[in-house]
């Protein structure tokens, strides 16, 4: 049997016909009374396949409903048409293309016909059934390697390879959805940017292969620093933002200004020969209520506070409350 998560979904009748003939092969069986329940239950469990009636196909129109959400458009949609007496009095094959169409046109991946009058079909019918969980299995499966690959190249795209913080680009991903949060929710979420100081003369003096060695070791000293729930960017160049959430100004201020020190108070080892002294300024502020929605206000402040702290002597911290800034 091929290994695949198989929601088998429908009224009782529809259930009982089904694992009546083929046997119990679904890894759950979910009975539903009314057609609109279908896709709640589906939603929820998320299988790779379902199998469900072809009339709560065509009514509710399941497959469409589903490949209109990142979470449950890999869902293989297979309507089982099972057809009666009644059914069998229309010309066969006119009436399942017919109905092939219609399940197709509503969204489903596949039409299966199930002839419970003809006992000789069975052995196709199970035929056909194995080839339509092969051909899901192979959708699945390529769906999975292209969300692998997907996942892998936006990680590529949000991450520093220097550094391996996240860059500019998750910055600003995650910026606007933090601050959303914070309004929503009235919680505190404050922003430290900073900068490393005399950073060109590190550059100039000792090579760029120097600096980004003093680069990489920054970002590992703020790494030690934060709290699980912080985020560290590296904004560009020698400057870096870290993302505070749930976090007041007077916590965002000692947060800097350990920072500060856990920079500034121990040398870079770069090699065995030279060890370099170096510092960082630091702007911080804190959302408010005038501040818009995307963050942006948020960062042009602590941007602000940080070329204050630059041009009175490097070194410091400025927040929104110095008395620098009148805060």
């Amino acid at each position: 049997m091929i290994e695949l998560d198989v929601l088998l979904i429908g009224a009782p009748e529809f259930i009982a016909a089904v694992e009546g003939r083929y046997g119990c092969f679904a890894s759950k069986v979910i009975p539903v009374v009314s057609p609109a329940d279908a896709l709640p239950y589906i939603q929820q469990e998320r299988p790779d396949i379902v199998i469900l009636p072809f009339m709560i196909q065509v009514e509710q129109q399941i497959g469409r409903h589903l490949r209109q959400s990142n979470t449950s458009r890999s869902i293989y949609c297979l309507a089982v048409d099972v057809l009666d007496c009644h059914d069998l009095a229309y010309p066969l094959l006119m009436l399942t293309v017919e109905r092939s169409a219609v399940a197709l046109e509503t969204g489903a991946d596949a039409y299966f016909p199930m002839q419970l009058q003809v006992a000789p079909a069975i052995e196709t019918e199970e035929r056909l059934l194995m080839a339509y969980l092969q051909v899901a299995n192979q959708q699945v499966s390529r769906y999975r390697e292209l969300n692998k690959a997907n996942d892998f190249l936006s990680t590529i795209a949000l991450a520093d390879p220097l550094t391996e913080l996240g860059n500019r680009r998750a910055l600003e991903w995650e910026l606007p959805r933090q601050a959303q949060k914070a309004r929503l929710r009235q919680t505190p979420l404050s922003l430290i940017i900073l900068d490393v100081d005399y950073f060109k003369l590190v550059n100039d003096s000792h090579g760029h292969l120097m600096g980004d060695r003093v680069l990489k070791l920054l970002a590992a000293r703020l790494n030690s620093q934060i709290r699980g729930r912080d985020t560290i960017f590296r904004y560009g160049g020698e400057e870096f933002v870290v993302l505070l959430s749930k976090t007041d100004l007077t916590a965002a201020e000692a947060i800097a200004g350990r920072l500060r020190l856990a920079i500034g108070e121990q040398p870079f080892s770069l090699n065995r020969g030279l060890s370099l002294p170096i510092t960082v300024s630091l702007g911080v502020a804190s959302f408010r209520a005038s501040d818009d929605g995307k963050g942006r206000s948020l960062l042009y402040r602590a941007d602000q506070h940080l070329l204050m702290a630059k041009s009175r002597g490097r070194n410091q911290v400025i927040s929104d409350r110095s008395p620098e800034v009148g805060g």
